[in-house]
């Protein structure tokens, strides 16, 4: 369920008073991650620890692999290496925009070259992460988006809005992501809309 509501929460402190976006978590079902790795025992430390937390996940190990994954397993989120097999994590970037597929991607890149993270995220991904990272680094990255299975419509409305509305989209101030909850409209600072 999705509802709109004014708040005053004591159950979230960082909830004051305002106009909340609430999906109700009970109707959400498993979180799939595809991690798209092609060394052994990276791809098996991120599928422990992901699935310690709940969500499920798929492995593959060279590029071409995902896109038969993503229409069989149908991921809510895709965790990708640059460096692959058969297609690097740049190719795969690329193809999947070019399909019109909105999955998040977080791409994972032991390059240490800032041009490669920007190509990255230049070709479709939404973030990335340096190797070596911590396992609780890798899910608190995951937190940052929002697997909302269902209500993913959402979550593309509310970047729309970020567009148009924030300074910096990935730092907002006006429309405040609520971890578990939501989201929060703040007014303060005034609202500069752009077209």
């Amino acid at each position: 369920m999705i509802d709109f509501c004014h708040t005053e929460n004591n159950h979230h402190p960082e909830i004051k008073k305002g106009l909340i976006l609430v999906i109700n978590s009970e109707s959400l079902s498993k979180k799939k991650v595809l991690v798209v790795e092609d060394e052994p025992s990276i791809a098996l430390l991120i599928q422990f620890n992901l699935k310690a937390v709940g969500f499920e996940v798929l492995c593959v190990h060279d590029g071409e692999a995902v896109f038969p994954a993503i229409k069989q397993f149908r991921p809510d989120m895709i965790i990708l290496d640059l460096m692959l097999p058969k297609m690097d994590g740049i190719q795969v970037c690329r193809e999947l925009r070019k399909q019109n597929n909105l999955v998040p991607i977080i791409i994972l890149t032991a390059l240490l070259d800032t041009s490669d993270k920007i190509t990255g995220l230049d070709n479709g991904a939404d973030d990335y992460m340096t190797k070596p990272f911590s396992p609780q680094e890798l899910i608190h990255g995951l937190w940052d988006y929002h697997f909302l299975g269902d209500t993913r419509i959402v979550d593309v409305h509310i970047s729309h809005l970020r567009d148009k509305i924030e300074r910096i989209t990935r730092k907002p101030e006006h429309i405040i992501t609520v971890r578990n909850v939501g989201y929060k409209l703040n007014l303060v600072p005034p609202l500069c809309i752009t077209n």
